[in-house]
């Protein structure tokens, strides 16, 4: 049985919290998007007086505080859904719990400094690119607008596949939230983090595979509803590909610290 199908058969019986997780998903993107345009709102009457910086970056930490948290009740969950143990709904909610709360907050935020930064560097090409033919076009090819409209489209290309690469490069991160939430090898934040990074190396073309099978099933999100249904077994899927690596890692160094025994 591969992933995909076993990701089927273990969410069957339990749809109905795999829902309320795919709810909850929604709330903690979408709730700031509103806030956001109620902010604008706000800041379009004079006399509220009210600071538009000040409300938008208050904005980013009802973000960061929400989404976090949730974002590691929603692995518990599915790691529990994974390893055939019992998946409570109050798993789904277990990074408000404690200590957790503050790793889900900290985890959140240094993967989205690592992802800003890295989205960054692959940018750069065609950033470059497009600054050059800009400076082309004011120097040069003030006569030649389509050979200006050509390297501009070569930008964008390239700024399409450099956030690609970006996002492939950026599975190294995929499995701190299950090292974090691990309860056979508690660790912090940095160490999560860079197990996963340990972790995934050589793997995230086979997990990039796995995730682009899913392509059709993506398309039908168009159609908004069937996302009930895609991103719970795209969660569970993802979720199995992790745990089995994360197995085999650990079969791995046992037989290393046997092999030094002996």
């Amino acid at each position: 049985m591969n992933y995909r199908q076993e990701a089927a058969v273990k969410l069957r019986p339990r749809w109905g919290a795999a829902f309320v997780s795919f709810f909850l998903f929604a709330a903690a993107w979408l709730l700031p998007v509103l806030l956001e345009w109620g902010i604008g709102a706000l800041c379009a009457v004079p006399a509220a007086g009210v600071s538009r910086t000040v409300l938008t970056t208050a904005g980013l930490f009802f973000s960061l505080f929400l989404a976090g948290p949730l974002s590691l009740g929603r692995a518990a969950w599915y790691r529990a859904l994974a390893l055939g143990a019992k998946a409570s709904g109050r798993l789904l909610f277990s990074g408000f719990c404690g200590w957790r709360f503050w790793q889900a907050v900290a985890l959140r935020l240094i993967l989205r400094i690592k992802s800003a930064l890295w989205s960054a560097v692959f940018s750069v090409p065609a950033l470059f690119l497009a600054g050059v033919s800009v400076w082309l076009r004011t120097v040069y090819l003030s006569q030649d607008l389509p050979l200006f409209l050509a390297l501009l489209c070569i930008s964008a290309g390239l700024g399409i596949i450099g956030q690609i690469a970006c996002g492939i490069f950026l599975l190294r991160y995929a499995a701190a939230e299950f090292y974090l939430i691990d309860p056979s090898a508690p660790c912090g934040v940095r160490e999560a983090v860079g197990r996963s990074v340990k972790l995934m190396k050589g793997k995230r073309f086979a997990l990039t595979k796995l995730l682009l099978s899913l392509f059709p099933w993506w398309l039908t999100c168009l159609a908004l509803s069937p996302a009930l249904f895609i991103f719970p077994y795209f969660w569970e899927t993802r979720s199995l590909f992790l745990l089995e690596q994360m197995r085999r890692e650990r079969l791995t160094e046992r037989m290393d610290e046997l092999e030094k025994a002996i």
